[in-house]
């Protein structure tokens, strides 16, 4: 089974201080049953893991880096269809 990704978009927030900060986006997309799964950042593929855990801890490693950075974080991970 493949799944089909929307193209995400990085929404933007203005705080307080006028200042428009940008959100991260990382969604984790299953390629198919023997391909693994795929990191969509922004929209942007960011390649090929095994499992869908592997992929889970790769967004949030890269999460960070954009937290650092004071970007806000949004990570998108469907629920899995065993069967």
């Amino acid at each position: 089974m493949t799944s089909q990704a929307a193209a995400t978009q990085t929404p933007q927030h203005s705080d307080d201080s006028g200042d428009i900060r940008s959100i991260a986006t990382y969604e984790i997309i299953r390629i198919s049953e023997s391909d693994g799964w795929t990191i969509l950042h922004d929209g942007k593929d960011m390649g090929t893991l095994d499992t869908r855990m592997a992929a889970f801890d790769a967004s949030v490693a890269a999460a960070k880096t954009s937290i650092l950075a004071s970007h806000g974080v949004i990570i998108k991970l469907p629920h899995e269809i065993i069967g």
